[in-house]
């Protein structure tokens, strides 16, 4: 029975990881959160049944009997609780993104490396989805790989301001969405080797949901484009500015080849392969034909037996013993790509045209 602390306990962690962790009981338990605030910490520890809470993250890190513990703060208070944790000797499960900083990425990794502990950092890209969308396109399902277009959007937070703030979010929709598409590019398609990018901020004021407002300093849409040292070329669309709640967000990535091309991130969770052969008794995973986007294409459904959800995946490493820092040096790859996004075309860097007509 591994025993989980938790640093933050804000929305992400009470909407997903905490109910999450209730139902892998007999697996895990959360036994204390850390925050800053006493009285906030107290109500969330009543409302999970958790039995401790701090303020103080090194007296719960001093604890022998934490095993593994959750980072789930905003962005500018990662690097310095997952240290501490993987110097006490943790597990450690971080939110994305990882880091606003490469100092502050290598700080993690440095710490990491040969550690022992597992360190699982997050957006989850080690799904069954993604392994199947890498075993298609590994063995050809649609041709030679050239491009991929990924979208990826909603209305923007309104539960927290401070996503609207550069000094604690680190930065605005490429962090907090345009990531999901960086992460599952670099697992599933390799490196990037070339960036550059458009970010710009099309709403001045936020309102949230208990009526009060914040002026962004942050861009709320963000165009990257990636020249992958595979040679494919990526695009990549985060907006906050859909038409969905941030608990409803609309996604897509669409992989174009030589010879067809592949949806994914369609709603159910299956992946939709066209060809314009129409030939897929060549593809390595089971498939029905099914209609998508106005072709007749082949439907894989990744079995549902497989999927699991982040926490039982972050379990399952510890319980393996995976100690390996690929995914760690992954994120770092994406930390490195937003970053020099921002320097790219970040809110002060772009061309003005003056023709009119």
């Amino acid at each position: 029975m591994l025993r989980i602390a938790s640093v933050g306990y804000g929305d992400i962690a009470q909407r997903s990881h905490f109910p999450s962790l209730a139902r892998l009981k007999d697996k895990a338990n959360l036994v204390a959160i850390c925050g800053r605030n006493a009285e906030r910490a107290a109500q969330c520890a009543d409302r999970f049944g958790i039995p401790d809470y701090y303020t103080d993250i090194d007296e719960m890190l001093a604890r022998d009997d934490i095993d593994a513990v959750m980072v789930v703060t905003p962005p500018e208070a990662h690097c310095e609780p997952a240290v501490k944790a993987v110097r006490a000797g943790k597990h450690v499960l971080l939110e994305k993104p990882m880091t606003p900083t490469m100092d502050e990425a290598y700080r993690i990794l440095e710490a990491v490396e040969g550690s022992g502990v597992t360190f699982f950092p997050l957006p989850y890209v080690a799904s069954p989805s993604y392994d199947a969308l890498r075993l298609l396109v590994d063995k050809g399902a649609i041709g030679e790989v050239t491009n991929i277009e990924c979208h990826k959007s909603h209305r923007g937070p309104t539960h927290a301001d401070w996503f609207y703030k550069k000094e604690i979010a680190g930065g605005g929709v490429l962090f907090d969405l345009g990531i999901y598409a960086l992460g599952a590019i670099a697992h599933v398609f390799g490196p990037a080797a070339r960036v550059s990018a458009m970010l710009g901020r099309r709403y001045d004021t936020r309102t949230m949901d208990d009526g009060s407002t914040v002026e962004p300093d942050v861009e709320d849409i963000a165009f990257v484009n990636l020249w992958l040292e595979s040679g494919v070329g990526v695009t990549i669309n985060a907006n906050f500015n859909g038409y969905l709640s941030h608990h409803e967000t609309r996604s897509r990535l669409v992989v174009f080849g030589r010879e067809g091309m592949i949806h994914f991130g369609a709603p159910g969770g299956s992946i939709y392969v066209h060809r314009a052969d129409g030939k897929y008794d060549h593809l390595p995973l089971p498939f029905e034909l099914a209609e998508f986007d106005g072709y007749t294409c082949a439907k894989v459904t990744p079995e549902k037996g497989q999927a699991r959800s982040i926490l039982e995946h972050f379990i399952g490493m510890i319980e393996a013993g995976d100690t390996s820092t690929l995914l760690l040096r992954q994120q770092i790859h994406v930390v490195e790509i937003m970053l020099k996004s921002y320097e790219s075309g970040g809110l002060d860097h772009h061309q003005e045209i003056t023709t009119r007509f």
